[in-house]
């Protein structure tokens, strides 16, 4: 698939038979792409982005890494080449999914001190946790900076737990129990309408423990805020008419 935008860029998307997008392209010549001379590679595009996918029983199909590039790599300038050995040039960012294929675990690595990008050697930069309700809404986002976190227990990784074995919301203290502590949790709390009623941003400090701030908000019509109360803000009340639009 090509793409021109206004200013003269390219974009070429190749993909695999189900139509997923496996490379990204990006450049202002693709002449070698439609060039008849097989010795004439796509070295008018630079590689920016490569997908690859499960195949496993809960992501088969599903983006599972996702590479990023900064300069293309010897065996990328033919599109449909591939590497030979571990990826060393791509930055990964690893996605890992629950028992329903919903993505609930998102790593991102660097690279070495001589370059490296290969997961394997790579720092962990950070990770997100998301976990999420039966109807498919975050209930509690926790996220991770770098460090060793492969000490948390399985009850509490969102891509390991059962919900028949642990209770669906994971208790925050335990995350902030670990001894790589989160750099930040956010707990949502949902009314019978689906929408957000309360939030909990908590923050964790040596000296006074754990502590949270709470938003409280109710939704109207349409599900238009009507009450809304924020740390260091005021409280906002609205009055909405009887086809949802605000009137005060």
């Amino acid at each position: 698939i090509k793409e021109r935008s206004f200013d003269g860029q390219i974009t070429r998307t190749t993909r695999n038979l189900l139509g997923q997008p496996l490379r990204r392209y990006i450049g202002t010549d693709d002449d070698a792409w439609v060039d008849t001379d097989p010795d004439n590679d796509a070295d008018g595009l630079a590689l920016v982005e490569l997908i690859e996918y499960g195949a496993g029983v809960h992501d088969v199909w599903q983006p599972r890494i996702v590479r990023r590039y900064t300069s293309t790599p010897p065996w990328a300038i033919d599109p449909f080449s591939q590497v030979t050995g571990p990826d060393q040039d791509g930055y990964v960012t690893e996605t890992f999914y629950d028992w329903r294929m919903r993505p609930v675990r998102v790593d991102q690595y660097g690279e070495t001190a001589t370059g490296d990008r290969d997961k394997s050697v790579a720092p962990r930069l950070s990770t997100t946790l998301t976990y999420l309700d039966h109807g498919d809404r975050p209930i509690l986002v926790v996220t991770f900076g770098a460090g060793d976190l492969s000490t948390l227990p399985a009850g509490l990784d969102p891509g390991k737990r059962r919900e028949w074995v642990e209770d669906i919301r994971p208790t925050v203290a335990d995350f902030y129990a670990q001894t790589l502590k989160p750099t930040s949790a956010v707990e949502s709390f949902y009314g019978p309408d689906g929408n957000v009623v309360e939030r909990r941003t908590y923050f964790y400090d040596p000296t006074q423990g754990l502590t949270w701030h709470e938003e409280h908000t109710l939704s109207g019509r349409g599900s238009q805020i009507v009450y809304e109360q924020r740390p260091g803000s005021p409280v906002t009340v609205s009055t909405l008419d009887g086809l949802g639009r605000t009137v005060s």
